[in-house]
């Protein structure tokens, strides 16, 4: 079974580790909780597996099966998460616990559970990046799409919006949400395209391949484009250009 798989030591690189602390609290949690309904042999070989994630470890692990359990994943798919995230950082548990209620609790986005748990994942344990910066990227770009006054986007759309967006801060090393709200903001504005919201969000995305630098790129190539002392087109032409400048066609074909 899962739980008797082996599991590596998250924290070497440590002098010094609360072993005991972290094997007695996890086993102790496990034996007061009936819910997950295992035998003592069980809860002792997780709470082995727990300890090995040093300090800290028996709260990482007892947060995230228990939130996980009380949302109606099955018992042993919440711990075995718990012993998973048991072996990570303060911040990925952190951030798992935080887009997962976000995306699952009926008064947010209101996802289904495995809908919930898959951008979850998308932003933790299947993210290079910085954790810290994607949370607040996510967190952003949930309140941007939501808001009436901005995008108004369905709840469902606008969590897999929001999580696949803050996933380009993997290979940016930057957080995103605030350019990309300035860009999209650019697009629609008289100074700018004067582009309608959905032409707005799409080109924004597209835009966003050119990485932490493109609100920049943008903004400038087009006013460029479009002034007289410049290049004088009308502004679907400077709308090309610009992205020219924002998105090169080669690095568009790397990306794919």
């Amino acid at each position: 079974m899962f739980l008797n798989q082996g599991l590596p030591y998250a924290q070497a690189a440590e002098t010094s580790c609360s072993y005991a602390r972290e094997y007695i609290t996890t086993l102790e949690f496990l034996r007061s909780q009936k819910v997950f309904s295992i035998g003592d042999p069980e809860a002792r070989n997780i709470a082995m597996k727990v300890s090995r994630g040093c300090s800290g470890a028996a709260q990482r692990f007892i947060r995230v099966s228990s939130t996980l359990s009380k949302s109606g994943l099955g018992s042993r798919d919440s711990l075995l998460l718990g012993v998973e995230f048991a072996t990570r950082k303060d911040e990925e548990v952190q951030t798992f616990h935080t887009v997962f209620l976000t995306t699952f609790l009926e008064d947010h986005l209101n996802l289904d559970l495995e809908a919930a748990l898959r951008i979850a994942r998308s932003l933790t344990t299947e993210f290079k990046g910085d954790t810290l910066a994607v949370r607040k990227d996510f967190m952003k770009l949930v309140h941007f799409c939501t808001d009436e006054k901005d995008l108004n986007l369905p709840k469902p759309q606008c969590a897999n919006f929001a999580a696949r967006l803050a996933q380009q801060s993997e290979k940016w090393e930057a957080e995103l949400a605030a350019g990309f709200i300035q860009i999209f903001n650019f697009l629609r504005s008289d100074n700018g395209p004067s582009l309608t919201t959905a032409q707005a969000l799409q080109l924004a995305e597209i835009l966003f391949k050119g990485g932490k630098e493109a609100p920049s790129n943008f903004t400038q190539a087009y006013r460029y484009a479009v002034s007289a002392k410049g290049l004088s087109l009308g502004a679907k032409d400077a709308v090309q250009f610009a992205q020219s400048m924002t998105v090169p066609e080669d690095s568009q074909a790397a990306a794919k």
